[in-house]
């Protein structure tokens, strides 16, 4: 085997006859492949080198085509089940998680990219989300590519409860109750939200500098560089500005600004005449991204 796979080192994808790999291959085997690319030798990886390499069953004699990424995967994935540990997760319940997926290319790497918030935010087995699902409930019921946001939102849940749990309308409510004294006018007559909700009309249509392109949230970093050429000298409105920032949000963290976030920012563009605007944005509400959002904004008006 180690002959026939010599390949593996030298380069990063060769295409082997099907004549050339032995369906019968002993367990001495694969642990040296195993070894030599840095992996622990354990029933998962077995499985996953099995499948890649067709192992496992007779098929057609077609060329099969073997990425070095794919070991590459494994090798990335078993690192971030490793730091798992570190959060109180064993290895039982670690098998246990692998067993809820099988042993797909793309579940395994939107595993992969799910797992962060795991260990960063040190998660436990049985941690749930807003509708109680856990961990395992959401690798049962989500489709894999929605992994990495119900995990994360999970994770928010669980180290920012108090605030996280609100809705849009349960926000404004409070926001108007604990502002009723002052006179804030963009609190007045239903400004905050309408001012919201042109946001989010601007988020789902065409740019009016840029109609070429595709609705902003479908962007990519691309077209959002060449949005920003033209901005400076166009007269384009704050909704489609904080709709862009959105997007860029979006691609840079992987997950889009939380609704307070958006209002935070409303009202911190939206001041009184000739005066500032002093908020007061409670823990875990994200304010290094209301900042980061608020800077981009007046970067783009030439701050």
């Amino acid at each position: 085997l180690d002959q026939k796979l010599t390949v593996l080192s030298k380069i990063q994808q060769k295409k082997l006859d099907q004549s050339e790999l032995t369906i019968k291959t002993s367990d001495s085997e694969l642990k040296g492949l195993l070894d030599e690319l840095s992996v622990d030798s354990n029933d998962f990886s077995k499985d996953i080198l099995k499948k890649h390499l067709n192992l496992i069953e007779e098929k057609k004699k077609d060329d099969l085509s073997i990425d070095i990424n794919d070991c590459q995967l494994l090798n990335n994935l078993h690192k971030k089940l490793t730091k798992m540990l570190t959060c109180n997760w064993s290895i039982e319940s670690i098998r246990e998680l692998i067993l809820h997926i099988d042993n797909s290319k793309e579940k395994l790497e939107h595993l992969l990219h799910s797992l962060d918030p795991v260990y960063e935010y040190n998660l436990k087995k049985y941690d749930c989300n807003i509708r109680g699902n856990n961990l395992f409930d959401i690798l049962r019921l989500y489709s894999s590519k929605n992994w990495t946001k119900e995990i994360h939102d999970l994770a928010m849940f669980q180290i920012f409860k108090g605030s996280y749990d609100k809705n849009l309308q349960q926000l404004i409510t409070e926001i108007f109750e604990l502002n009723k004294e002052q006179k804030i006018s963009i609190l007045q007559n239903q400004k905050l939200i309408t001012q919201y909700n042109n946001v989010e009309n601007c988020y789902e249509n065409k740019s009016i500098i840029c109609p070429q392109f595709d609705i902003i949230k479908k962007w990519t970093t691309s077209e959002i560089k060449e949005w920003s050429k033209k901005v400076k000298t166009n007269n384009v409105s704050q909704y489609e500005k904080i709709a862009i920032i959105k997007r860029t949000v979006v691609i840079t963290s992987q997950f889009p600004p939380r609704d307070i976030q958006l209002l935070s920012l409303l009202i911190l563009m939206n001041s009184e005449n000739k005066m500032g605007r002093l908020c007061q944005i409670n823990t875990g509400e994200g304010k290094t991204t209301i900042v980061a959002m608020l800077a981009a904004i007046k970067a783009l008006e030439g701050h």
